[in-house]
């Protein structure tokens, strides 16, 4: 059917349908080829259990026994995937972001959740979950320093804490860097931010790296906030987790930025399929989350 359309059509609509074609093609192969690369290998990892090297991505989470952390396994001859550890008896210490560990774990399948298929934690880049069992030893290396935006994340938000009483703390970690632990926590206060509908605020979105580059423009002038703006957007995009909000938003905003210095015209419309192209790429599973959804 496709070969027949291309030689039914002729001109600019052949050039469209080649262009869609083609992209289409490469999207499906890119999909089966991260399914072997990474959800597959994932799956015949489930239920084992074993001692594993892994490299932290952020600091670990703690609340009261309860613990996690995001790594992503470097044991040789097991596949490049990151997994999300929990620990339920408390044990696990503090995690750095770019940490080199030997863990004990027991993993599990998480493509599914109460006994039934999701797709939540594919969504999220994470293709296999675990549970702690022991910690062997922690190590830096010359690659840890590549994680340079968790541990200024940590930075700003123990600046955070320092700095604001505790009837303001929580919206303020909430509002300048998407931290809401707690400010769920507070009842009022989230019931408050529901009610009146600016419960999206306390989201790392769009909003942040406009004020951010407002700043830098502000300060710098408009010539070179582009060329000081960029680096600042693209290293507090990663601070942020890097989530679907937050790429969309960098992304945008770096094309605006590039536009007037390469004597080009802005398009929003292109800009967000980037955006959503560079996702993709980069988790192709990603389609299904509803925060990417919503947010394009």
């Amino acid at each position: 059917m496709a070969a027949a359309a291309l030689f039914a059509l002729r001109g600019v609509p052949r050039q469209r349908f080649c262009i869609i074609f083609i992209f289409a093609a490469l999207a499906l192969g890119w999909y089966r080829l991260y399914t072997e690369l990474y959800i597959e290998p994932a799956r015949e990892l489930a239920g084992t259990s074993g001692s594993v090297c892994a490299r932290v991505r952020e600091y670990s989470y703690h609340d009261g026994d309860y613990g996690s952390v995001n790594v992503r396994l470097e044991q040789e001859g097991l596949p490049r995937i990151n997994v999300s550890v929990m620990d339920y008896s408390g044990t696990m210490p503090e995690l750095r972001a770019g940490d080199l560990v030997q863990l004990e774990l027991e993993f599990v399948d998480a493509s599914k959740r109460y006994g039934e298929e999701t797709d939540v934690y594919a969504a999220r880049g994470v293709q296999l979950r675990a549970y702690f069992t022991a910690l062997g030893g922690v190590s830096r290396d010359w690659r840890s320093a590549l994680y340079f935006p968790g541990e200024l994340m940590h930075l700003m938000c123990g600046s955070i804490e320092r700095n604001f009483p505790d009837g303001v703390r929580g919206i303020m970690l909430a509002l300048l860097v998407g931290e809401t632990g707690e400010v769920y926590e507070d009842v009022e206060l989230d019931n408050a931010l529901s009610i009146t509908g600016v419960a999206h605020v306390i989201s790392v979105s769009g909003m942040h790296l406009t004020f951010l580059y407002s700043a830098v423009a502000q300060l710098a002038g408009r010539r070179r906030a582009a060329f000081l703006g960029a680096p600042l957007v693209i290293v507090f995009t990663f601070m942020a987790g890097c989530s679907s909000a937050i790429v969309r938003a960098c992304v945008m905003l770096l094309l605006s930025m590039a536009a007037p210095i390469l004597k080009r015209e802005y398009d929003a419309p292109t800009s967000l399929a980037l955006a959503l192209l560079i996702l993709l790429a980069a988790n192709p599973v990603s389609i299904a989350s509803a925060s990417l959804q919503l947010s394009f």
